[in-house]
């Protein structure tokens, strides 16, 4: 199996998750709560899935002590395997749909309804793998990784239970 490098990938992906702003995307990403408030939590003392579960606890206005929820994510479950931002984000749809009171069958088909248009954008913008994108956890592209994620899964969470009051 031949490996591909992140070169090769970048054309298979079109964008990256780390690259500079497009034009107008610094905008949205301002008028996103969630894109601003993960600034407080990323790169400061939590590790990535905690940075962002903790502003889906903030956003939903849960007791941000869950956080402790998304530990064992970060740095890709700890194996520098699925990254812990998306593996974060899926515990995020997860909590936002049982805020809902559907039953469980209901709950189940929300989630994999939201995480399945999650994981296409994902999918659009970057691999899965923390040990790939690891490399790319310097300043600013670690802080555009986290403000693009936090910012996509914001208009998840909406589509579950609307916005953030």
């Amino acid at each position: 199996v031949r490996e591909v490098n992140m070169d090769e990938k970048k054309s298979a992906l079109g964008r990256r998750l780390w690259d500079p702003w497009s034009p107008g995307e610094e905008d949205r990403l301002g008028s996103s709560w969630m894109a601003r408030e993960i600034l407080n939590y990323a790169g400061k003392g939590y590790n990535c899935g905690e940075s962002l579960f903790l502003t889906t606890l903030r956003y939903l206005r849960k007791p941000e002590e869950l956080v402790w929820l998304a530990t064992g994510l970060g740095g890709g479950m700890g194996r520098r395997e699925i990254c812990g931002l998306y593996s974060a984000a899926m515990l995020s749809l997860g909590l936002a749909a049982s805020m809902r009171g559907p039953g469980r069958e209901e709950g189940r088909a929300l989630v994999k309804t939201q995480g399945d248009l999650f994981g296409e954008w994902w999918s659009s913008w970057s691999p899965l793998r923390c040990e790939e994108l690891k490399p790319y956890y310097n300043g600013e592209g670690y802080t555009r990784m986290v403000r693009r994620v936090a910012c996509a899964l914001e208009r998840h969470l909406v589509a579950l239970c609307g916005e953030r009051a």
